[in-house]
């Protein structure tokens, strides 16, 4: 099972992937260059007519279907990694997952490989560097090197 990430913003995104819980037993909340150099972002929607079949645990749809706490908000990713393997073997129609972050609370989805042929995206990516991420860091109190 391969899996693309999404979020809405910059700053959730580097959350979600780069600093994770690094920040947890830190008293300073500095990203380094070391975190972020060999990382780059994508812009990418669905491409037109390919809408996509997500699993939405976002507004309460997570409590409602009876999903674990631990599966959205526990930072072992144990538990959402079982009840992801879970949806793609029991729910083929489903292309993914949509749920907020645990970190800002915006939109994320976790896209299955089944469902990236309905994806498209523009050219290129754009890398992660200081320039880019201080800005977009800086409200979350982030210090970028």
């Amino acid at each position: 099972m391969g899996l693309i990430y999404g979020t809405v913003d910059v700053a959730t995104g580097v959350f979600e992937a780069v600093i994770r819980d690094s920040f947890d037993i830190r008293p300073s909340r500095i990203l380094r260059p070391a975190n972020y150099n060999a990382r780059s972002a994508v812009n990418f929607s669905t491409a037109s007519g390919n809408a996509l079949t997500l699993l939405d645990l976002t507004s309460g749809n997570a409590a409602r279907f009876g999903v674990p706490s631990d599966v959205l908000r526990y930072s072992n990713h144990k538990s959402g990694q079982f009840f992801s393997e879970f949806v793609y073997a029991q729910m083929p129609d489903v292309d993914g997952i949509l749920y907020t972050s645990r970190f800002t609370e915006a939109l994320c989805v976790a896209i299955y490989d089944r469902g990236i042929s309905k994806l498209t995206s523009g050219p290129g990516s754009t890398r992660l560097t200081r320039r880019l991420l201080a800005p977009v860091m800086a409200p979350w109190n982030v210090q970028v090197l």
